[in-house]
């Protein structure tokens, strides 16, 4: 049935790949230039970001170390937060099989700290990651040797199809810090002399040891479908068997790995000769290379229609041994996801053992997949004691499609050469969006990482400017989309607004300096005030229709409206062109504008951006009360229809009305408003000890504005024909109190307190009942004294140091446009610690709690962004001068004496005379 998995077995459960992150050598392309080891150095941590004191972290060893920051970087590339992994049901295997560091700490047994048990011991690889992440799945460390890692990611699959575990962190490690193991490998003539790995050559002479950590994040990939994921690759099957006896215990068995690869492809239920690609171990040994190729050739190479591609990640980074495994898996997913092959190094001459078909081919440079149709590709990894292992993975697109499913995915689904596509496809059922300004937000655990953040981010976009994007807008929403909602939010913060690509490179150069909060649960939120009546316009509303909480919100008001008998629809009204629109008339503006604000509210909420406190300016209190929890929507939508309704009858039957903002306080205006003789009118609303409203006879309040433009004062009339709050409504009062009756509180859960403009005080939610409402449409508005009530209210709870109750310093505006941040600013003016007025949210986002923007639906995560720019500024290395005088051995190795023995008083060396490094030593026979 499409949309639905079913699978006749556990072992067949699609597993997908949702998050990787590796680090390899940058230079593995030269032998001659670095060789095979990681840039980075070995001794610098990001300590303090993991709780980790300088002590524990000297006692760490290095590997541990790394396997911490680059599972951050995969749960940051599968878009997890730390929240969202937390408590889980998440199991940990990680594959290692060299211990260099062990072996570096126990030469001087006066060295070891309290540390250093948990620091060295193998099993600490896999448990730490369990212990800091807070991980609850089953958590082990690996070693079959050099199929540690394929290993460990076959027990992680097998952890989840057998329900241990609801996600996976499965990885690898390996990291050369002495010369015993290199020494060990070298004299069991298994390296290659020459520093490369040359798969299936016929000079092939060993392979060449690499450093690298990688870390693969998996899910079930019904789990992840509904959980929003973006599927990377889907694992078919993976399998593992052993050797048994051969000839000698290092020498693999062809016939085993034929086996296993037959094993997997059965569970997998699908035909081995439609692989495309063979990642293989491909060490590049005279014994192994001919074993391995007729292992891969009698099975995924036979009878084929179409090319098969057999390569190896060794001849580009080394062999990562204990890492090696996880490092095939993810060029293999990159491989099926991109649609491109990489070239294999170092390749000239085929194997004289190997019979290689003509349609089987080594990648000699950057190739395009080789077939239409689903991307299927095999990792195959064994170690020197014969544990092998094999997985099959399948490119998320074409699998989605031929199950029927729907999901997110990175597939590129065009690939071109020579071109890299860096994860942007059109493959996850998203259109472009217009160029619209996104709010970036940028966050970091120590306040330099901000800076150290937007460097990367300017070179990460630098590169987009320079290729060819033809859909840029689509780029930034999912860059906003992945910055917020994707990303772990630390405690330092900054941001950036802007359109396009250049503007945002320009931007992070100059964005905000970094602000702090401490306690991002207790930090200070927002107060959200609420705009009244006269704010609205045409098209207010339109550009957030993009947004689901707020599309489903609008819709949800206008099925209430629908089911109370309203003639119109919400959505039709909000879509009229300007010369149509009848937003000006109660009757369509009263519902508009609180619809407008509710769904306003739930955005912001859905963004994370919850307020301490609201407050709302004469029908904006509905809206408010909503926003507190007081009220239900259907409540708040039949509130303001109710109120339209009766409001649009009042100019009937006492005439027009009119109302007035006016630049001058309530009290000054009360001689004037006596002399008029046009009319009758009063103050409607004390906003400000500036600010005032005026409502009444038209007549009259144009007679007052014709008096006070003598007078140079500034007013400013209303779009609107009702004079609310004024006698004028006075004869619905009783009509529209009866038509509410039905209309109650709800118990209220959110403990959001709720400032009165009736009252210019707090107000309890029981209180909020049919009554109330009337007087919110009747009496004058004391939008003043509830702004100061709110502050003082605040002052309060942050004098009283409740780290409980949060406290507003921040107030964003829910409303058509703005009207009220005057009125704000002139309340608090001469208060102390006056809060900031800003535009909603990106100020919050600094400022306040985190803010998950979530743009359009459209939106996707992107799966190139650089990690996460770690504070490397310290290095956390202790060594005792017995591993540094073995480990670098000061004095060189000479032919006729060999090395200089440490700690001796006298100068003693020590050799061993072998002819095979020193062949004069035949003719010198005594």
């Amino acid at each position: 049935m499409p949309g639905i998995i079913t699978q006749d077995t556990p072992s067949s459960m699609p597993i997908a790949i949702i998050g990787i992150a590796l680090r390899a050598p940058g230079d593995g392309a030269d032998s001659e230039n670095h060789a095979h080891f990681l840039k980075q150095d070995f001794k610098v941590f990001d300590a303090p970001f993991f709780s980790i004191t300088p002590k524990e972290a000297k006692a760490m060893d290095p590997m541990h170390r790394m396997l911490l920051e680059t599972t951050y970087e995969g749960f940051e590339n599968a878009g997890l937060t730390l929240d969202a992994v937390k408590g889980s049901k998440t199991s940990v295997y990680i594959g290692s099989f060299t211990n260099d560091f062990s072996s570096l700490n126990v030469r001087d047994n006066e060295g070891p700290s309290i540390y250093h048990a948990t620091g060295l011991s193998s099993s600490l690889a896999s448990n730490r990651l369990s212990w800091f992440y807070d991980l609850k799945g089953p958590s082990m460390t690996i070693d079959t040797a050099c199929s540690s890692s394929l290993t460990a990611f076959h027990l992680a699959c097998q952890s989840l199809r057998a329900g241990e575990a609801s996600m996976s962190v499965v990885g690898g490690a390996n990291l050369m810090f002495g010369p015993d193991m290199s020494i060990l490998l070298g004299a069991a003539k298994i390296l290659s002399p020459d520093g490369k790995c040359q798969m299936w050559d016929a000079k092939a002479n060993g392979f060449s040891r690499g450093e690298g950590i990688g870390i693969t994040v998996l899910k079930p990939l019904n789990a992840a479908l509904r959980d929003g994921d973006t599927v990377r690759a889907v694992v078919l099957a993976s399998a593992t068997n052993e050797d048994g006896r051969t000839p000698g215990i290092s020498l693999p068995s062809s016939a085993a790995q034929r086996e296993l690869i037959r094993t997997a492809y059965a569970q997998a239920g699908v035909d081995p000769a439609e692989t495309g690609y063979v990642e293989a171990h491909g060490t590049g040994t005279q014994a192994d290379d001919p074993l391995e190729a007729s292992a891969i050739l009698e099975t995924v190479g036979k009878d084929r229609t179409s090319d098969l591609y057999v390569g190896s990640v060794k001849t580009n980074i080394g062999h990562l041994e204990g890492a090696s495994g996880v490092a095939g898996i993810i060029k293999a997913a990159l491989v099926v996801e991109g649609g491109l092959i990489p070239q294999n190094l170092w390749f000239e001459k085929l194997n004289p053992q190997i019979n290689l078909p003509e349609n089987v081919k080594i990648p000699l440079e950057l190739s395009a997949w080789p077939h239409d149709g689903p991307r299927r590709a095999s990792i195959n990894s064994f170690g020197f004691g014969g544990a092998n292992a094999h997985v099959v993975l399948e490119d998320a697109a074409h699998y989605l499609e031929r199950m029927g499913l729907k999901g997110r995915h990175a597939t590129v689904i065009e690939p071109k050469l020579p071109c890299l596509t860096n994860g942007h496809t059109n493959g996850n059922g998203t259109t472009p969006t217009a160029a619209k300004p996104k709010l970036f937000v940028l966050s970091s655990y120590d306040q330099d990482g901000i800076q150290r953040t937007t460097q990367q981010l300017q070179t990460y976009l630098s590169s987009k400017s320079h290729n060819d994007q033809p859909d840029t807008p689509s780029l930034l929403s999912n860059l906003a989309y992945t910055l917020s909602t994707k990303r772990t939010t630390h405690p330092w913060k900054s941001f950036a607004i802007t359109s396009s690509i250049p503007d945002l490179v320009a931007s992070l150069a100059s964005c905000p300096a970094a602000s702090r909060s401490s306690d991002y649960a207790n930090a200070p939120r927002p107060a959200f005030v609420f705009t009244g009546q006269g704010a609205q316009w045409f098209a207010m509303g339109r550009g957030l229709s993009i947004y689901g909480p707020f599309r489903a919100s609008l819709a949800a008001a206008d099925a209430t409206l629908r089911a109370l008998g309203c003639a119109w629809s919400l959505a039709e009204e909000l879509g009229r062109p300007e010369g149509e629109s009848r937003l000006v008339l109660a009757e369509f503006s009263q519902p508009a504008c609180t619809a407008l604000q509710v769904a306003l509210a739930d955005l912001l909420v859905a963004w994370g951006v919850r307020p301490a406190a609201v407050v709302g300016h004469s029908s904006g209190e509905i809206a408010a009360a909503y926003c507190a929890g007081a009220i239900t929507r259907a409540a708040a939508v039949k509130i303001a229809w109710l109120r339209g309704r009766f409001a649009g009858t009042v100019a009937e039957r006492n005439g027009k009305g009119a109302m007035m903002a006016v630049g001058a306080s309530g009290e000054s205006l009360k001689e004037r408003l006596a002399g008029l003789t046009a009319g009758k009118a009063v103050v409607a609303a004390f906003n400000s000890p500036k600010a005032c409203t005026v409502s009444g006879d038209e007549a009259a309040v144009d007679e007052l504005q014709d008096i006070l433009t003598v007078e140079q004062v500034n007013s400013t009339k209303l779009k609107v024909e009702v004079a609310y709050h004024s006698p004028h409504v006075e004869v619905i009062r009783e009509a529209y109190e009866t038509a509410l009756a039905g209309v109650g509180t709800v118990d209220c859960t959110q403990n959001i307190p709720m400032f009165s403009s009736v009252t210019g005080a707090l107000i309890q939610p029981e209180k909020l009942g049919p009554s109330y409402w009337v007087d919110n449409l009747v009496s004058p508005v004391n939008f003043a004294g509830a702004l100061s009530a709110l502050l003082h209210h605040s002052k309060e709870q942050k004098r009283s140091h409740d780290r409980r109750t949060a406290f507003a310093s921040v107030f964003v505006e829910v409303g058509p446009h703005s009207a009220l941040r005057s009125y704000v600013l002139d309340v608090f003016k001469n208060e102390d610690n006056s809060p900031t007025c800003p535009t909603p949210p990106c100020s919050a986002a600094t400022t306040t709690a985190a803010v998950n923007e979530t743009p359009a639906d459209a939106s996707s995560m992107l799966v190139d962004l650089p990690p996460y720019a770690w504070n490397h500024a310290l290095s956390f290395w202790e060594e005792s001068y017995l591993s540094r005088e073995h480990r670098l051995r000061p004095t060189p190795r000479l032919d006729l004496l060999g090395y200089r023995v440490p700690d001796s008083p006298e100068p003693v060396w020590r050799n061993f005379l072998r002819c095979g490094e020193s062949p004069w030593i035949r003719e010198h026979r005594v």
